[in-house]
């Protein structure tokens, strides 16, 4: 026994045990699942394969009312959304580590050149090693989009809804390793991705859709906002975003393939930046509370995020319409070189985005 913690294992069992009965004309043995347990899409998954019970230990220790946490368990359309927590611009294994520990959902390593914290492989690496260890897993986790009935929904909202539901889902046990690139040919995002092992990539740049299906992976796409010195959330500027939303989620949902859009990120862009990113610039958070709420499409906030001003990022946005947030340059040591970040920085912010999301830090 390896010790290690996979939760298809059992699921995986039951249905080829189902199979195989169901051909030799006998009934199914009862299967009960006893490892690792922590949540209602746990219970939601083990019933839908076929098994009968779950074993559930540590989850109700640690639990403040056990009788509470078990009616949780059993009724997952009751569940809060879970708000994403990203951690971006780690360039060392200590640093994805803590935010791991701390609860992040993501933890983003850049390969843009023009970045100041741009990894090489043998970084990228290693950071991808240590989230997986504390993940207790060994292959990458790539979101799955769910099938969906679109209805009376916009493309945007139906598509991106249904992102977030499958990056939630890959994140929630174990966080996500995400590749940031910007403006760099689709053979070599590609390459780098998978010689790296990242789960998820981001394009930060002008990235058309047919690089992003060229990639073949899951992807968070980025657009750039003014800063709020710039320009507010005008009707306007609400309108010119949602049609670019609008085309990325029509040609997202139009890929039969891995390479899809699953979410978006809204980032300040600073005028005569060579990059965006990393700025320390927020931007006009009416404007996502605007995507959110009023489109019904959920968003990732970056832009000068810190432990600082998350949890203001956050009762200004409303959680409703958000999938999450990431800080990147906000975290790092005062005087450190970028990248270098600042752990209790790191711990705090997280913290700070769990408890004011309606969450229960680790």
């Amino acid at each position: 026994h390896t010790f290690k913690l996979d939760l298809e294992t059992t699921a995986r069992i039951a249905r080829q045990s189902e199979e195989k009965c169901a051909k030799l004309g006998r009934e199914p043995p009862m299967i009960l699942a006893l490892s690792g347990i922590s949540g209602p899409e746990d219970v939601r998954m083990y019933s839908d394969a076929g098994v009968c019970g779950v074993l559930v230990g540590e989850t109700l220790m640690r639990a403040t009312d056990p009788a509470k946490e078990i009616q949780t368990l059993l009724a997952p359309a009751a569940t809060k959304a879970q708000c994403l927590v990203k951690v971006c611009g780690v360039t060392e294994a200590e640093a994805a580590v803590a935010a791991c520990q701390a609860g992040a959902s993501l933890i983003g390593v850049i390969f843009a050149p023009k970045s100041p914290r741009c990894v090489d492989i043998a970084g990228a690496k290693a950071v991808v090693s240590a989230v997986r260890a504390f993940g207790e897993r060994e292959q990458p986790k790539r979101p799955t989009v769910p099938a969906g009935d679109k209805g009376d929904a916009s493309a945007a909202t139906d598509w991106f809804g249904r992102g977030a539901t499958a990056l939630r889902a890959a994140s929630r046990r174990t966080p996500l390793v995400v590749g940031v690139f910007q403006n760099q040919p689709a053979e070599e995002v590609k390459t780098l991705a998978e010689e790296a092992g990242v789960d998820v990539v981001q394009f930060h740049g002008n990235e058309d859709e047919e690089t992003v299906a060229a990639v073949g992976m899951p992807a968070i796409r980025v657009l750039h906002i003014p800063s709020s010195d710039e320009e507010s959330a005008s009707a306007s500027a609400v309108d010119a975003l949602m049609a670019k939303i609008e085309t990325m989620a029509t040609a997202a949902s139009s890929h039969a393939s891995d390479g899809q859009s699953v979410a978006i990120l809204l980032d300040t862009k600073v005028p005569g930046a060579d990059s965006s990113g990393g700025t320390g610039a927020v931007f006009d958070w009416d404007l996502a509370k605007s995507i959110g709420e009023t489109h019904d499409v959920p968003v990732i906030v970056a832009g000068g995020l810190s432990d600082a001003n998350v949890g203001s990022a956050l009762d200004a946005v409303g959680t409703d319409g958000l999938l999450g947030v990431d800080a990147s340059s906000g975290l790092e040591l005062d005087g450190g070189k970028p990248g270098q970040k600042d752990l209790s920085r790191v711990r705090a912010y997280v913290e700070a985005a769990i408890t004011t999301a309606g969450g229960v830090a680790p």
